[in-house]
């Protein structure tokens, strides 16, 4: 009976320590899962909270020192956010260039018909219409450059990337 006491004193013992261990580690799995969650969570608001409903960067996403997964995820996305908003800021002052390129001759044959109209001299005429032929020679040519930039952008982007070695290909 003492040695079943025992044994049985034993069992119970051994029991309760592994279902302590077992507390213990599902306790620190769940805070190790939540951490990542929280961290997963904060990312996904910044994210979404770094772009406006337009494409407008207005917000950052803090890139994290941290080494794992998430951390390189961070400092990925606030790479790519970055580049985002220099091209964005690009693209807004192409705008405004291309802009005044397009206003330019567009005076010029503006104000070259507006002078034809109340010009009486045919020498003059001439000349007035010379410079509005001009005008549009600009324009057609500022047009067929942008058409062509847009078909090299193509190009480059479609086209497969490969490594060269940079000195042969100086040396050749």
């Amino acid at each position: 009976n003492n040695i079943q006491i025992m044994q049985r004193r034993v069992l119970a013992g051994l029991f309760n320590k592994t279902l302590l261990i077992f507390f213990i580690i599902v306790f620190i799995l769940l805070l190790f899962a939540s951490r990542l969650s929280s961290r997963l969570i904060k990312l996904n608001h910044e994210t979404s909270e770094a772009i406006d409903e337009y494409g407008k960067v207005k917000g950052e996403i803090s890139a994290t020192r941290s080494s794992d997964e998430i951390g390189e995820l961070s400092r990925s996305f606030s790479s790519m956010l970055e580049r985002l908003e220099q091209y964005h800021t690009y693209l807004e002052g192409m705008a405004s260039r291309l802009s005044h390129e397009l206003r330019t001759p567009m005076a010029i044959v503006q104000s070259s018909l507006d002078r034809l109209k109340t010009e009486q001299d045919e020498n003059s005429r001439k000349e007035i219409l010379q410079a509005a032929e001009s005008g549009l020679q600009r324009l057609q040519t500022l047009l067929t450059r942008l058409s062509e930039a847009a078909r090299i952008e193509q190009a480059l982007h479609e086209s497969d990337k490969e490594k060269i070695n940079l000195n042969t290909f100086l040396r050749e």
